[in-house]
C-alpha cells in the first residue's frame, strides 16, 4: 500500500513527466571502463541519444553502430503519456547547431554573467539557424546552504554557498 501511493504522489506531483538531462561523460576513465575509445564519444552520444528516442516507442526498432540492434522483442517501462523530454547537458561532443535541431533544450554550466550572456545569445542563434522552435536552456547551480540566514552568499564551484 506505502509503495502504491508513493507511486501515486510521485505521479500528482510531476504529472508523470520526467526530464532527461542527458550527457556524453567527461572523464576520459569512463570510456575504458564500458570497453569505448573516448575518440567515439561524439559518435556514441549521438548513438545512444537515438536510442533513447526510440525506446520512447513502443516495442521500438533500432539498429545501434556500437550497440547492436533492437528487434522490437523488447520494451522499455513504464511509458509516459508524454514524450520524455531530453535536455542536451553541456556539449557531448556535438555542435550547438546539431542540439538545437535533436535536442528538446539546453543544460549548461554556472558561468560568469558575461559568459551567460554570450552563451544564451549563441543557443538563440542555434536555434534560428536550425529553424527550430523555442526551446529552454537551463543552468544547474549547486547551493550549499547554512542553517545562518545571515551568512553572505560566496562562491563554490559550480554554485554558491550561503
Amino acid at each position: 500500500m506505502q509503495n502504491t501511493a508513493a507511486n501515486i504522489l510521485r505521479a500528482l506531483l510531476s504529472k508523470e513527466r520526467l526530464v532527461l538531462g542527458v550527457a556524453s561523460g567527461d572523464r576520459p576513465i569512463e570510456y575504458p571502463a564500458f570497453n569505448q575509445n573516448l575518440q567515439d564519444k561524439a559518435a556514441l552520444f549521438q548513438d545512444s541519444f537515438y536510442y533513447l528516442k526510440a525506446l520512447q516507442r513502443d516495442y521500438p526498432r533500432y539498429q545501434s553502430k556500437f550497440y547492436g540492434a533492437t528487434t522490437g522483442t523488447i520494451d522499455l517501462m513504464p511509458k509516459y503519456a508524454l514524450k520524455t523530454p531530453m535536455l542536451v547537458t553541456g556539449h557531448s561532443g556535438q555542435s550547438l547547431e546539431w542540439i538545437a535541431e535533436h535536442s528538446d533544450g539546453w543544460l549548461y554550466y554556472p558561468r560568469d554573467f558575461g559568459t551567460l550572456r554570450m552563451v544564451m545569445h549563441q543557443w538563440r542563434e542555434a536555434l534560428s539557424e536550425t529553424r527550430s522552435e523555442w526551446k529552454p536552456f537551463m543552468q544547474s547551480l549547486y547551493a550549499d546552504l547554512t542553517a545562518d540566514s545571515s551568512t553572505k552568499p560566496s562562491p563554490i564551484h559550480l554554485g554558491f554557498s550561503r
